[in-house]
């Protein structure tokens, strides 16, 4: 199991101590079906999808706490015959948005993409996800296509994509 401990800093400068990253376990599910029912409604995955994604799923799912107690998570999948990475799912509790955690997660995709030798990352987000749409493009995701009414209560989204590339050492 990976753990990661960070003192994060948040957009508004406050510490947050005591956060930590670490691979999701099958005991994780009801923490994680919590997080995923605060944030979704119509796409909220069920928990037979989550026992899947950490048990069987080719690629990483991650899980954030703060204080001990789960805030966030990641789930990341990749085929095994190609170089992309997807960024299946992420959510943020509600009270815990807007702190940085949001953007430690794109960087551990983007560190996994790395390490894994993956040259692109996608996601689709509602084209209504303004703090989302924000944060991917900070971090050099493009839109490359709307899928229209991508989502259960016919909301489109934007397929967004962003290229990794390794600088050549000289």
């Amino acid at each position: 199991m990976s753990i990661y401990k960070y003192p994060q800093t948040t957009t508004s400068g406050k510490l947050l101590d005591n956060l930590e990253v670490n691979d999701a376990i099958p005991t994780d599910i009801d923490e994680i079906v919590s997080i995923e029912n605060s944030s979704f409604d119509i796409e909220a995955f069920s928990r037979s999808q989550f026992k899947y994604l950490i048990a069987h799923a080719s690629g990483k799912f991650l899980v954030v706490r703060y204080n001990g107690h789960m805030v966030a998570y990641i789930s990341l999948l990749k085929r095994k015959d190609t170089r992309h990475l997807r960024i299946y799912s992420i959510a943020i509790s509600p009270q815990m948005r807007g702190m940085g955690i949001g953007q430690l997660l794109i960087d551990k995709a983007i560190e996994y993409a790395v390490a894994n030798n993956l040259n692109t990352i996608s996601l689709e987000v509602r084209t209504d996800n303004i703090p989302a749409l924000t944060l991917y493009e900070k971090n050099g995701f493009e839109k490359s296509k709307l899928l229209y009414r991508y989502y259960g209560d016919n909301i489109d989204a934007y397929y967004m994509r962003k290229l990794i590339i390794e600088l050549a050492t000289p």
